[in-house]
């Protein structure tokens, strides 16, 4: 039962994320900013 919430939180959290990137290629972000923002983003998620 957790291996199936985890595989939920993680596709969940992917989808997330590939908006996030999506939106950082939007406004021009480069690799290196996403670097700095991807652990950011998963504390904002995972600690709200």
């Amino acid at each position: 039962m957790l291996g199936i919430l985890l595989g939920c939180a993680g596709a969940v959290t992917t989808g997330i994320f590939g908006i996030f990137f999506n939106y950082f290629d939007f406004i021009g972000l480069s690799e290196s900013g996403r670097t700095i923002l991807t652990p950011f983003f998963v504390f904002v998620c995972f600690f709200q």
